[in-house]
């Protein structure tokens, strides 16, 4: 999550330093003698922002800030700025923004597929709300050799990834060293599937995968005690926060249940 300022020195005209660009950005427009801000999404995965003007000079046409959703490769007008009488124009917009659509409405009614190879059968060690690293989440850890193949619960698309860590420790100082990805699906929410090994995911950022899709290999990097994947799906707040959802998953004889720690599921 990042920021950044951009400052009209004349009015209608923005003037920014060299850089590189971003996944989100803002730019403004002179149309028909008014200053229109735009949002834009530089990337094939969506992102979400929150915008507001910066500095001094002008108002803007609306109440801000505001929060908007930008779908991949795309351009979103959000408001004027409109100069202020006998003040001199020194405005620009602030914002910040995130990986996910945070204003997902989940499917709560959703069944997810076990994530791991059909036949195959792994135990709950720490389910929702556990009190080793699960509090007030509703997160699930299922206990695994490294390597494991890891298949997606749900289709989605690849929005987040990390794989170069090759860390791992039963303690929270570990805690930004696991691999992950990110995966979201048709309503918005994400599943994150973490702790997996160095290098362990063939995976890139916007690739689309199937429900039951091989996405990686279990490993034991990060804040994890033992080897073991950790499972989540959550909606995403601008502030970067991610609210865990309860969800169901399809077991033998085609039953939909809460996983519940100590219990082993067979995939079939």
């Amino acid at each position: 999550m990042k920021s950044y300022l951009y400052v009209f020195a004349v009015i209608f005209s923005l003037v920014v330093s060299a850089q590189e660009k971003q996944p989100v950005e803002s730019f403004t427009k002179n149309v028909d003698g008014r200053a229109k801000v735009f949002g834009k999404n530089n990337t094939s995965i969506v992102y979400s922002a929150i915008f507001k003007i910066s500095g001094t000079g002008c108002k803007p046409s609306k109440k801000l800030p505001v929060t908007v959703v930008l779908p991949p490769n795309s351009e979103i007008e959000l408001y004027d700025m409109i100069p202020l009488k006998n003040k001199k124009w020194n405005c620009g917009t602030n914002y910040t923004y995130v990986t996910g659509n945070v204003k997902a409405k989940p499917n709560r009614s959703f069944v997810y597929d076990l994530p791991y190879d059909i036949g195959s059968a792994f135990k709950i060690t720490q389910g929702y709300f556990g009190k080793f690293s699960h509090q007030k989440k509703y997160s699930l850890d299922f206990i695994m050799p490294e390597g494991t193949p890891i298949h997606a619960i749900r289709a989605g698309t690849v929005i987040k990834i990390k794989k170069d860590s090759n860390t791992g420790c039963p303690t929270k100082k570990c805690v930004n060293e696991a691999n992950y990805i990110w995966i979201t699906h048709k309503d918005g929410t994400i599943a994150e599937y973490a702790h997996l090994q160095f290098n362990g995911t063939h995976l890139k950022v916007g690739d689309t995968v199937k429900k039951g899709e091989k996405v990686g290999l279990s490993g034991n990097t990060g804040f994890s005690e033992n080897p073991h994947l950790h499972l989540e799906v959550f909606v995403i707040k601008i502030s970067g926060e991610k609210i865990t959802i309860q969800t169901k998953f399809r077991v033998a004889n085609n039953k939909s249940l809460i996983l519940k720690k100590g219990d082993n599921y067979t995939k079939l």
